[in-house]
Order: structure tokens, then sequence, then C-alpha cells
């Protein structure tokens, strides 16, 4: 009878053993860890920076984000990231400052955050021999006005068709960016017909005097001011406007409503003077990060609408740069 005593109680002790081991199994942590930078590395903005990373437990994608030190700034690097990796941020992206990275489940609420480090202005000889030249200059743009237009008969496709009637009559003003949207119907036989307009304007401005120039970009504002608003309720949040990044060339055949690039900044409605910080974009397009092709200036409401609101705004814009050479 002892025996089998003891024989059933090494079959509690096992089961127990292995239903823990299971346990412990269900209870291994997920982690992300940084490998670099470190805390307290160092670098000058003509260094490029590595990131690289390691996890335990993560079976998704990780998301990454570059943190100015003890600031709200936050420049996103993607979220597409494997949960061990490597990535390259080039020379030129960061400017001067104190930054940290942190790498985050996508999916999930593990994260991980390097330790801060610095990225300076490098110093060398010849800088120091002679005194720096500031270039304080104001670009003037270069616009580029589209416009598109569609009907319900179409269900909000484009038209090129004779039953859309031509385009509104607006105040001529060719230097000026047009931006918005107008929707507005009228009686054809026994139907009403609706009619969407969208304005979009690209903002380019040249930069080549800059590019290949030894220095540091010390400011760049874009400054928008608000010609003039032609809008029945020009308080209403869907008569504000966006500002996005241009990626590629806007040239035909892009659709009006699409963006090809990605969001910068809202513009809120009756906002009739603004200046935007627009370096650390602009040092993108300097150092080569980056190419070139503008902003792009959107309105907030493109959606289809049966009704007859409008709003449509007329900017001047240019740009502000000072520039410290070596």
């Amino acid at each position: 009878m002892k025996r089998y005593a003891v024989l059933l109680l090494c079959a509690v002790i096992l089961l127990s053993g292995l239903a823990f081991s299971q346990e412990r199994k269900l209870q291994v942590k997920k982690w992300v860890k940084i490998e670099s930078p470190k805390q307290g590395d160092k670098f000058t903005t003509a260094d490029p920076i590595r990131v690289s990373w390691t996890s335990e437990g993560i079976t998704g994608k990780l998301k990454g984000s570059l943190h100015k030190y003890e600031q709200a700034e936050v420049q996103t690097y993607g979220n597409n990231l494997n949960p061990s990796g490597s990535l390259t941020i080039p020379a030129g992206r960061i400017m001067p400052g104190k930054y940290f990275i942190r790498l985050q489940e996508v999916d999930g609420n593990v994260k991980g955050e390097s330790g801060a480090f610095t990225v300076m202005i490098p110093i060398k000889k010849e800088m120091i021999k002679r005194e720096p030249q500031t270039i304080e200059v104001t670009i003037p743009v270069q616009k580029r006005d589209r416009h598109s237009k569609r009907h319900q008969y179409e269900q909000g496709e484009f038209v090129t068709g004779e039953r859309v009637p031509s385009e509104p009559t607006h105040p001529s003003m060719p230097d000026k960016a047009r931006v918005g949207f107008e929707n507005h119907y009228w009686k054809d036989g026994s139907d009403w017909v609706y009619t969407g307009f969208i304005y979009r304007s690209r903002l380019l401005f040249d930069l080549s005097q800059f590019v290949g120039k030894k220095g540091i970009l010390l400011e760049a504002h874009l400054k928008l001011v608000n010609y003039s608003t032609d809008s029945d309720y020009p308080g209403i949040s869907s008569c504000g406007h966006q500002l996005h990044v241009l990626t590629s060339v806007w040239e035909q055949p892009i659709k009006c409503i699409e963006t090809p690039g990605y969001f910068y900044k809202n513009i809120p409605p009756n906002q009739n003077n603004m200046t935007i910080d627009v370096r650390q974009q602009v040092q993108s397009w300097i150092s080569g990060a980056e190419v070139n092709h503008g902003f792009l200036l959107t309105g907030v409401n493109e959606l289809w609408n049966h009704n007859n609101q409008k709003c449509v705004s007329y900017y001047s814009a240019e740009l502000y740069i000072k520039f410290r050479e070596y």
C-alpha cells in the first residue's frame, strides 16, 4: 500500500512540474532592446547614425521614432520594422540637439528606448580660422495650381464630359496659391445635378544655392498669408487646409484627389497669417536625403457632398532661410 502511495505522490509531483513548466512558457516576458546608439554617444550632423536592436517574444512588426530629449518633437522612421535588425539614418537628417530612439510593437505595448545621444555641429580647424558667414534670404514660391471637378452622375469620379459646367468664376490672382473646395447644384431638366470642384496648389522653392554648401541651416520658415477667402461659412472646420510634403513630381496624370506625399501640418480655418517651421524638411532637401518636390497645399474637406457650400482661399507664400556658411 505504501508503494502505491509513493508512486501516486511521484505522479502528482511530475504533473505539477509539467504544469509549472507550461505556465512559465506562457509567462515568458517580451522585450525590445536597442543596442545602438547608446547613452552618451555623440555624433555630428556629418555622421550617419546606425540604429540596431534585438527583441524576444515579439512576433509582429515594430515601429520606430526619433524623439527630441525632454521635448514633444517626434519624427517617425517607419512602422514595418522586423523584431530584430538595423537601419541607418543618413548624415544631415537630424539637426543638432539631444535625442533618443523608441521602438514599439505596432500591435502591442512592448517598447524599448535607447539612451540619450547628442548630435552636434562638426568643428574643424578651417572653421575656427575664419569668421562664419550668415546668409539670410527670402525665396519666392514657384506655384503650380491644379483643380479637378466631378459630379453625381459619375459617382465621384473625375469628369471631362459635356454635362459638367465650366469652372466657377474666381478673382484673377495668378500669383496666389488657390486651395479649397466648392459644391453647387443646378437644374438639369427634372433633376438637381450636384458638381464638386477641388483646388490644390504646389509650393516649390528653389534651394539650389544651398545644395552642397558647407554650413548649418539655422532657420527655415514657410510664410503663408491668406489674401482672401471666398466662403459662405469661413469658420467651419472643413474650411481649414493642410500642408503636405510631395515625394514625386506634381504633374499629370496624377489625380487631384491623390496625395503623392505625406502630411506635414494642419492650417485651421480663419488663419490669415502663418509662419511654419520647416527647417527639418528643408535640411533634408539641402542634404540630398530627400528630393525637393516642394509642398502641397490642400483643403481638409475633399469629400463628395450634396450641398451648396464652398471655401476657396488664396495664399501668398515665401520661404525665409537663415544659413551659416563655413
